[in-house]
């Protein structure tokens, strides 16, 4: 029995590993810069919301959009300006 231990090639299933191992390291770096240009990407957004500055609406302002209909293209906006798209 031990000569047909030693006659056993683990090389082989190494093998396979390596290319699986490849791919997989490949698909993670692609992950990692993806992450890393989706936070860069975010780190810009916020520095331009901030740039622009946010003023909460007067009191007049509310009591005129509570008296009137929905502006459909002002909630698009505000929407759009709250969800992002995958």
């Amino acid at each position: 029995m031990d000569d047909d231990e030693e006659g056993f090639d683990d090389d082989d299933d190494d093998d396979d590993d390596d290319d699986g191992g490849v791919d997989f390291e490949r698909k993670a770096r692609q992950t990692v810069a993806r992450l890393a240009r989706q936070a860069k990407e975010s780190d810009m957004e916020m520095q331009t919301q901030q740039d622009q500055g946010f003023a909460m609406p007067s009191i007049e302002e509310l009591a005129a959009e509570g008296e009137m209909p929905a502006d459909i293209t002002m909630l698009t906006a505000r929407v759009k300006g709250t969800v992002r798209p995958k």
